[in-house]
């Protein structure tokens, strides 16, 4: 990856979110799958054997995981474009490309997507887990359609104060969340840059305020916002993080190699990291803060 100067750091976010939309597509472009993957074993059936709820629930998990992962790709590329020249003004002043609490939109529905692909692509669960989730996730998406038949099958559906439909299990169940995946999939890490992140993006005046300014001139007042380099810089190595995360179990389930993926992960990330030797004049305390 290229370095490129202290003060183009716009111009390295785009780079960066480029280069991992590009490796992340084409994981996702691989046919060659090793016999012994997870996402075989629940195959393992004779040809002329009927079709039951089980296999359809699981079948339906992995499509949906595949799903979610194609969304991480989309909302990487809408990340790489939200730090690009503005359209209406490609001459303007770099300042004027920064998207300010913009971009946690996007990382948050990358969060969200990669959890959820990393949820039904975990793996480790056996048959039995996989349907369940299939279930679970039936239910959270269109709970109309799959209830009555996951009562059939023998799934124990119950439903909470709120009249949500949930699968019991184990004593410990409850309706579907996409925070719980997100906790489930990235640990406590992912927890507080989803609850961050939807701060940002939810407009909460206690995370916006502090990077805001407001400028009384004789024309009225101005609304503005302070340039953070650094959380950007932040971001972007939290994104690439996660996508490791969740690349690296998408690819133990159909027994791939976690390349491109992976060697896109890391040096995304070393190279943002190196910003701080020699310190940038922004990004440096950030830096020496972790």
């Amino acid at each position: 990856m290229t370095q490129l100067p202290p003060h183009s750091v716009t111009d390295l976010l785009v780079l960066s979110y480029v280069q991992l939309r590009d490796a992340w597509v084409k994981a996702h472009q691989v046919q060659d799958c090793s016999t012994d993957a997870p996402w075989h074993q629940w195959r393992d059936v004779p040809e002329d054997a009927p079709i039951t709820l089980r296999d359809v629930l699981m079948d339906f998990g992995e499509k949906s995981g595949s799903l979610a992962a194609r969304a991480v790709g989309q909302h990487l590329d809408l990340l790489a474009r939200a730090y690009w020249l503005d359209p209406a003004a490609p001459d303007g002043p770099e300042w004027d490309r920064w998207p300010y609490a913009a971009a946690y939109g996007p990382a948050r529905a990358i969060l969200e997507s990669a959890a959820l692909a990393g949820w039904l692509l975990d793996p480790d669960p056996d048959p039995d887990e996989r349907a369940l989730r299939g279930a679970r996730l039936a239910l959270w998406s269109r709970a109309i359609d799959w209830e009555d038949d996951l009562r059939s099958a023998g799934f124990d559906v119950r439903r909470n104060d709120n009249d949500t439909p949930y699968v019991w299990s184990d004593g410990s169940s409850r309706p579907l969340s996409l925070s719980a995946l997100v906790r489930y999939v990235f640990s406590r890490r992912g927890t507080r840059l989803y609850g961050r992140w939807s701060k940002q993006l939810h407009n909460d005046p206690v995370a916006i305020a502090p990077r805001s300014t407001l400028r009384v001139e004789d024309d009225g007042l101005h609304l503005g916002s302070i340039i953070r380099e650094d959380e950007h810089i932040e971001l972007a190595v939290d994104v690439a993080d996660m996508l490791l995360v969740a690349g690296q179990r998408q690819a133990a389930y159909f027994g791939r190699t976690v390349e491109p993926i992976g060697h896109a992960c890391h040096q995304v990330a070393g190279c943002l990291r190196s910003c701080a030797d020699p310190p940038h004049p922004v990004l440096g305390p950030f830096f020496r803060a972790k």
